[in-house]
């Protein structure tokens, strides 16, 4: 541009001429072009720093009213996908990279086989998933049938939802290849080449290469959880994701289950002794096998056996000895003796004696002595035993009677 200068007052100059070169204005860039003078080299190894704070609410106050495009083409604002009257009340938005991308369309064949549509309506709070690629929407049911996806995508062409939401560009492919990557990267990178060739005239319109995206949680229309990818191969892991949406992993409940303490009440234990000179009680014996009572018992049924005047004359000489028994055992309570007297002889001659009347139809004249106790109702569970032959004579029936008593009677019990 040339400038004209004016004369100077008092001079008969010619006007110079003064040319001023303007610099070229700066070519556009694509957003996809490294910067010039950057090593290109650098730009695939490491990760790219990205923020980890969840976007400011100014900043999703300006995604609201942004457009997403659907596989029609048709026009939707952002927070339609999150926010409104037939949307869950938590929605996890997923940004992925171009849509010829090998490593996120692995990404999302193994969130569809670890997550379904039915599984997330039956979670406590019902959640969806919504897919957001930054490329042209006529890939979309491409991209759909390459990952059998069954969750809604959209297209960001504009990518200012990426801008807005802190997601950067990079090709770093990052060092540990993921768990949800079952494939070889190589078989992914030949896979999206082979896609965007078969796409014909839309081969170079999946989207920016460069572009990496992330995972954004919704919930009642607010951002509670986020990651940003820092590599191409960085989208958050399928067993984070799950936890995040509610749901629950079952190894993880089966061992909380196991570590929940049990609630049974722990059994008392027992008090020690307070002095040396207590002890522990004896323990008690499970069961007798003849005890008094039923030695007792036993000698009276014996002696019901026994008919005639040879079972009257021994019943008498048995109650004068148990008579001459029970007197000698006072004589020893009296001297201070602490031996509990025993019901034995008294409750064995009262059976005798009614036994006899029972028989005889008249009682044999005993000594009567008063029980102290009254006796056990359970010694008419007694098996019934059965007595001796009788014997000819009294004489040969004595020693037997009295070895029964010494010794005691073996007794069988019966049901």
């Amino acid at each position: 541009m040339a400038v004209a200068a004016k004369p100077t007052k008092g001079t008969l100059s010619k006007p110079t001429e003064t040319v001023v070169v303007a610099e070229p204005a700066p070519a556009p860039t694509d957003a996809g072009t490294p910067p010039s003078g950057s090593d290109p080299a650098a730009d695939f190894q490491g990760d790219v720093a990205v923020s980890t704070a969840l976007p400011a609410a100014a900043d999703v106050g300006k995604a609201e009213d942004l457009i997403v495009l659907d596989a029609e083409g048709n026009s939707h604002p952002f927070k339609s996908l999150y926010n409104g009257p037939d949307v869950a009340s938590r929605v996890l938005v997923v940004f992925i990279r171009h849509f010829f991308c090998g490593m996120c369309q692995e990404f999302l064949r193994t969130l569809t086989d670890e997550i379904t549509p039915e599984s997330l309506g039956a979670l406590p709070t019902p959640a969806s998933i919504v897919v957001v690629g930054c490329g042209r929407p006529e890939l979309i049911p491409m991209y759909a049938r390459e990952t059998r996806s069954p969750f809604p995508i959209y297209a960001d062409p504009t990518r200012k939802l990426y801008e807005i939401f802190g997601m950067t560009t990079t090709l770093k492919p990052g060092q540990k290849k993921p768990n949800y990557i079952r494939q070889s990267t190589i078989q992914g990178m030949i896979g999206g080449i082979v896609q965007s060739l078969k796409a014909g005239t839309y081969a170079l319109k999946g989207g920016d290469y460069r572009q990496i995206g992330g995972e954004f949680v919704f919930d009642q229309g607010q951002v509670v959880w986020c990651h940003r990818m820092r590599n191409t191969r960085d989208h958050a892991e399928i067993p984070e994701i799950r936890k995040v949406l509610g749901f629950v992993d079952p190894a993880a409940a089966a061992e909380a289950d196991t570590a929940t303490p049990s609630t049974a009440p722990a059994p008392t234990p027992t008090p020690a002794p307070s002095s040396a000179t207590e002890t522990a009680p004896a323990a008690t014996p499970a069961a007798t096998p003849v005890t008094n009572k039923r030695r007792s018992l036993v000698m009276g049924r014996v002696m019901n056996r026994m008919s005639g005047d040879w079972g009257r004359k021994v019943d008498a000489k048995f109650l004068q000895r148990s008579a001459s028994v029970q007197e000698g055992k006072r004589a020893a309570v009296a001297n201070g003796a602490t031996t509990e007297p025993s019901r034995n002889v008294e409750e064995s001659a009262t059976g005798r004696a009614e036994s006899s009347k029972a028989t005889n139809g008249h009682a044999v004249p005993a000594k009567t002595v008063e029980p102290e106790t009254t006796p056990d109702a359970n010694a008419s569970a007694t098996a019934d035993v059965e007595g001796p032959a009788v014997p000819a004579t009294m004489e040969s029936t004595l020693p037997t009677v009295r070895k029964v008593e010494e010794e005691g009677p073996k007794v069988v019990e019966t049901a």
